[in-house]
């Protein structure tokens, strides 16, 4: 689908090293900048993720690995904006993922409950009818089933194929798309054939 052009990022394992990654996180319509991070505990990082937004003008922020329960994640949202939607874990510790928009933006949440398997892929979404766009965060255990990772990711896309508004998916596969594997080709592959592309091929962790 050449006329559909859709973003694709893996998220960062650091606050420190995001400041160069996503100042092209823009999305292709010029209207809305996404940040995506892997914070590994939002718990005792929201205060710093907090300062780092305090400048930015980031209208929707996806977080992965935020690590809390859902009785407690209505707690620990960044200044200034709103919970969207959010995926928490029930059976294993930490992991999940979240959207978050500013206060003034309105969404639609959509229910992703039908492609969430915990541990191997945990995804949330939401439209922005006002910026035309769908935004997806999602996220796998590295020691999740790889297998069953894709195919859910693929069925995932296709359940968007014929979406009336752009598609930015955002989040940390745990996939090193710089080497090339299997999985790598794999995914790609899988992308590519629902109409998807990934604009972001620089490191997004410092090791």
């Amino acid at each position: 689908m050449a006329d559909r052009k859709t973003i694709v990022k893996e998220g960062l394992s650091t606050l420190t090293n995001v400041n160069n990654q996503f100042n092209e996180g823009k999305s292709n319509t010029g209207k809305t900048d996404i940040f995506c991070i892997n914070m590994q505990c939002l718990r005792n990082k929201l205060l710093e993720l907090e300062i780092y937004l305090l400048d930015l003008q980031y209208k929707i922020v996806c977080i992965t690995e935020h690590w809390l329960k859902s009785n407690e994640i209505q707690f620990f949202i960044p200044k200034g904006y709103m919970l969207a939607s959010h995926f928490c874990r029930t059976q294993y510790k930490n992991g999940g993922t979240s959207i978050y928009v500013k206060e003034d933006l309105e969404f639609i949440e959509i229910d992703m409950e039908p492609f969430c398997i915990e541990y191997n892929i945990e995804v949330v979404a939401i439209s922005i009818p006002s910026l035309a766009i769908t935004v997806l965060s999602i996220y796998r255990t590295p020691a999740g089933d790889v297998e069953l990772f894709f195919l859910k990711l693929e069925e995932l896309l296709l359940y968007f194929y014929k979406s009336k508004y752009r598609i930015v998916i955002a989040g940390d596969f745990n996939i090193d798309i710089l080497k090339v594997n299997s999985d790598c080709n794999k995914i790609f592959n899988i992308l590519r054939s629902c109409g998807y592309y990934c604009t972001n091929f620089k490191p997004t962790r410092q090791n």
